[in-house]
């Protein structure tokens, strides 16, 4: 993948990433209205989804008391908080939403009641350099006047599940898709 860009004079880090590869990253300093290339080689990803062919081993499961707001795989309904469509590039549609018919108002579908949960299958990254976890996620909470604040929490478990660690838990909402990635080493041993 290439790119040029014309920046001010500083140090910044340039990413590339892209569905199905590992991400790299770069440093670079540039002078003022330079500019310059850059070439990354991406590799290819142990696991990379988007889910177009099915839910690929993840399932849901539904806690005690969720009257709605369950994961379903499907083609988000767009409105004034949720996307009309996934993260993937186009013809890409489908995605893990918390009902993706959404409804009239904004908190049709939401998540009440409880915790819905969704989980992938266990993958063996005990062999990896630097194994990472990586999402696209909108998330959005405490709309439009809606002043109940859910929080999404999402965890790694080093041991089938046995036991579980945050890899991070908001409540911040946006109405955007935004990337997550975390350094699994930083948080288990990799296994």
């Amino acid at each position: 993948v290439g790119s040029e860009m014309c920046i001010r004079d500083s140090s910044y880090t340039v990413r590339c990433n892209a569905l199905g590869y590992n991400s790299q990253e770069t440093t670079v300093n540039v002078s003022d209205g330079s500019f310059f290339h850059l070439d990354f080689l991406l590799t290819p990803a142990v696991v990379g989804l988007d889910f177009e062919s099915g839910p690929a081993g993840w399932s849901a499961f539904n806690g005690p008391g969720v009257s709605s707001g369950f994961w379903q795989l499907g083609d988000p309904v767009g409105t004034e908080i949720q996307p009309e469509d996934d993260h993937t590039p186009a013809p890409g549609a489908l995605a893990w939403v918390t009902d993706p018919m959404a409804g009239p108002s904004v908190s049709s579908g939401d998540v009440d009641g409880g915790a819905t949960v969704l989980t992938s299958p266990t993958y063996s990254i005990g062999s990896m350099r630097d194994p990472h976890v990586s999402y696209w996620l909108w998330y959005q909470t405490g709309a439009a006047g809606n002043i109940s604040r859910d929080f999404l929490v999402a965890e790694v478990s080093s041991n089938g599940g046995g036991t579980w660690t945050v890899l991070e838990a908001t409540d911040r909402g946006a109405a955007a898709w935004v990337e997550r990635d975390f350094r699994l080493a930083d948080f288990v041993v990799p296994g």
